[in-house]
């Protein structure tokens, strides 16, 4: 349960994500799978809840993800 708690307090996108390539990655060639991990951070890197990530960690306090 504490590991559930730990993955279930970060950003949404990031966590459905990472599940997506664990999943998929199992089936594919070392360059596809880095191919779309790469896509993958992206996409959240672009996102509100990467921004909030970061100022959260430079301001010492637990994010807020709100799943944008």
């Amino acid at each position: 349960m504490t590991l559930a708690r730990t993955i279930a307090a970060n950003a949404p996108f990031a966590v459905r994500e990472t599940k997506r390539a664990i999943r998929r990655g199992l089936a594919l060639d070392v360059r596809e799978a880095a191919r779309l991990e790469a896509h993958a951070q992206a996409q959240s890197i672009a996102m509100d809840d990467a921004r909030e990530g970061i100022a959260a960690l430079l301001a010492k306090r637990p994010p807020t993800f709100t799943g944008r």
